[in-house]
Parts: C-alpha cells; structure tokens; sequence
C-alpha cells in the first residue's frame, strides 16, 4: 500500500491535479541545459560527451548547496539533507518540451515528498562538478566556456534556477560566475582547494578572534574581583565561571553589562 504522501504525490486521487512525484517516488529531471550558468557557458556538445559519463545513477541529491563552512567541516555532506538520488545515468536529449538538455529520473526520499511536491514550481537543481574551462564567448556573452566535465559530486536543489528547465526539469543554479582572465585555464578541482583553503582561514580568524575575547574578558574580570574581600579560591573560581560565556555586543565585550553581571 502507497503512504498518504505517496498516493497524493501521484495524483491518484480522481479529479486532483496530478503531481510531479509518480506512484514509485520518482521525478524526471532535466539536469542542465546548454547554455550560460553560474560557472560559465555550457556547450551543447560538451553536455552530450561528458553529462552521460559523470551523471550516473546513484549520485546523491542534496537539499541546498553547503556553504564554505559546511564544505570544509563535513565534505560528505549532512545525511539530514539527502533529499533524492539519481536512478538512471543522465541521458542527452533533444526531443523534450522546452529544448535539450541532460535528463535523468531521481528517486526522492519519503521525508522529502511534501518539499519537493510544494516547492517544484518554485526551485531548481543544480551541478556540483569538476571540470575545465577557457575564456571565451558565446551568444553575444565573453566568460568561461566549458571545455570538459570530469567528475560530479552531487545535484543539489536549490532556490535560484539559472541554466533552463522546470522540475521536470530543474535546473543550474544562477550564481554570480568568476571573472575569467583572456586564455586562463580553469581547473574547477583546483579551484575547489581555494575555496576550501580560505574557508580554513576564515575559521583559524574566528578562533583567533574568539580566543583574543576570552583573555580580554579574563582580565576584565580578575581586574573587577581585585577589590573584593571574598577568599582567593572563590575568586579563581568566579574568575572562571564568568569568563566562560562573556557579553558581546556587535563583536566586542559589553563591559556595561558584564559589569552588572560580575556585580550580580
């Protein structure tokens, strides 16, 4: 017997619209189309060669992108997000409503079917993959045109579609694409180590910052208790205590009310 969930997704009920999960908890997919998308201009050519071979079945599809954060702490990405995976490889084709494009069906997980079923008209999907790419123009456009896909990663539902498609057919995501220097060679995986390397940064910064805040209001606090008569063991131990969590207030220490807070 189909779920509730199920047997509304594949509009049996009589009369009721019919819904883009079917009976089996699947949905068809166009992938991407040919092109301008966020990380530059996809040839047709280059969709047909490449998109069967790193489109295969069993790729995940995630809800949302990870941010820089999420990419560098958990590069398997969180269980809870997995919404679908692909069941069949990506296949080229040109005789779809709305032009060609790359299509495959995807098999969307139980906890998922209200998301998608609600949302379908309203997001996208987009590629997480490696590749290269050359300066270059195309329809009237200068950017990176896409030489050679090598590998995917994940499709990801996302809230901005930019590369064309329904859900039937969703979509690249439209995301502001890199500047591309004239006859620069992109290696998306190299680019990947930047991202991941800055994330790395941004992360050692917020330790540092945090680190920097809790001795500041360490002194804070032992400057505050010099004056007390409580016992020296008391005082080491409120000094710890209230150096634990201190106020901020916009990325500083709020000695205004760390002061009532020590007084308290």
């Amino acid at each position: 017997m189909f779920s509730e969930v199920a047997r509304r997704a594949s509009g049996y009920d009589k009369g009721e619209k019919m819904a883009v999960i079917r009976r089996d908890g699947t949905i068809a997919l166009r992938i991407i189309q040919p092109g301008w998308g966020s990380s530059g201009y996809y040839p047709a050519e280059v969709l047909e060669r490449d998109g069967p071979r790193v489109f295969k079945k069993g790729l995940k599809i995630y809800a949302d992108h990870p941010t820089p954060t999420e990419e560098a702490e958990r590069p398997e990405r969180s269980v809870h997000d997995l919404a679908a995976e692909l069941v069949s490889d990506a296949q080229w084709r040109t005789d779809k409503p709305g032009g060609p494009g790359l299509f495959a069906d995807a098999k969307v997980f139980q906890s998922y079917y209200s998301l998608v079923e609600d949302l379908a008209p309203h997001i996208g999907v987009s590629i997480r993959a490696s590749g290269k790419a050359a300066r270059g123009k195309a329809e009237g456009r200068d950017g990176a045109i896409i030489q050679e896909i090598t590998s995917a990663r994940s499709v990801d539902l996302v809230t901005v579609p930019g590369a064309g498609g329904q859900i039937v057919s969703m979509f690249e995501s439209a995301r502001p694409a890199r500047k591309v220097e004239e006859r620069e060679t992109i290696d998306m995986d190299k680019l990947k180590e930047a991202q991941d390397a800055l994330a790395e940064r941004d992360q050692k910064i917020a330790r540092l910052q945090e680190a920097l805040l809790l001795r500041e209001a360490g002194d804070y606090v032992a400057d505050a208790l010099k004056g007390s008569q409580l016992p020296e063991l008391t005082r080491a131990r409120l000094q710890k205590a209230l150096t634990v969590n201190p106020p901020l207030k916009e990325g500083a220490l709020d000695k205004e009310l760390y002061a009532a807070r020590i007084a308290e």
